[in-house]
């Protein structure tokens, strides 16, 4: 703030000189005057030769230097005048006709809201709470919210906790269609079911499309200790048929309903397929045996 400029402009001041001073006192009045308005001006305004800043005297005395705003605890203009203060710790200001305004230094936290930004160029934010198109924003993940977003991309690799009731309509997966009408082929390292999989165009490998054949048996009653089984698989194993092997499973059980299971993959010929299907119970019991295979094949 500026120095303490004496004397004080008021009543007394303003009726100075008195009528009755002589007139030889005029010239000294009239410097008296001059000398009291420049230490006021001077605070924000170029006088040149008075303030001995420099500068050129015709063309910078009269222009501010600076502008000074008293603090006040209510700078409110009157109705329908421009007024500036400083109220509290901000620059406060009226518009002709407007609201109030609050100029902010650069390091303070404003608080803006009603405004509608378009195109902003916002760098490096820290959003660490409200919604985001009614998705919650946290500090931690955000949970239990939903929201809708034309894309969301990745600069990296990104790590997705959890991916639930996702429907996949269009676009590609590992360069397969999705949702298209005409077949796709794609890669893939490992395909699990956690159910019954239905696979309505079968399926097909580097040589052909993966075939099978099942069938199934009851033996007659017997007292063998094994039961040899041969079965003719019906295929020729050639350039265009390719049989890739062949499993079994049986169930015996003898009089005493002592039960025997026993499964294993089967031997395969140029006619047959054969295993071997041990017995149930003590020796000499009678016994009978259900058994079924499956042949698989590539044509």
């Amino acid at each position: 703030m500026a120095t303490n400029i004496t004397p004080i402009w008021d009543t007394n001041f303003n009726t100075e000189p008195e009528d009755t001073e002589s007139r030889k006192y005029g010239a000294q009045q009239i410097r008296n005057l001059k000398d009291r308005l420049r230490k006021r001006l001077q605070i924000d305004h170029e006088i040149v030769a008075a303030d001995g800043l420099g500068g050129d005297g015709e063309t910078d005395t009269g222009y501010h230097k600076k502008v000074t705003l008293l603090k006040s605890t209510n700078a409110a203009p009157e109705a329908g005048y421009t007024a500036l203060a400083a109220e509290g710790t901000n620059l406060t200001y009226w518009p002709q006709g407007g609201s109030e305004r609050i100029v902010v230094n650069t390091n303070e936290a404003q608080t803006i809201s009603g405004k509608v930004f378009t195109s902003p160029d916002i760098n490096a934010p820290d959003i660490d709470g409200g919604t985001i198109d009614g998705t919650t924003i946290a500090g931690s993940p955000i949970s239990g919210s939903s929201g809708g977003f034309t894309t969301l991309s990745s600069s990296g690799a990104a790590t997705l906790a959890s991916i639930a009731n996702t429907a996949l309509t269009g676009g590609t997966l590992n360069s397969a269609s999705i949702g298209a009408t005409t077949p796709a082929t794609g890669a893939f390292t490992s395909l699990a079911a956690s159910a019954l999989a239905t696979l309505a165009g079968g399926l097909t490998t580097g040589t052909g499309s993966l075939k099978f054949k099942v069938g199934s048996a009851v033996s007659a009653t017997q007292v063998n200790p094994t039961l040899a089984v041969t079965v003719a698989h019906g295929l020729t194993n050639d350039d265009g048929t390719v049989i890739l092997g062949a499993m079994f499973n049986a169930a015996a059980r003898d009089a005493a309903f002592t039960y025997v299971y026993t499964s294993g993959l089967a031997a395969i010929d140029g006619t047959n397929i054969s295993f071997t299907i041990t017995r149930a119970g003590p020796p000499g019991n009678a016994w009978i045996t259900k058994y079924n295979y499956i042949i698989f094949y590539v044509a």
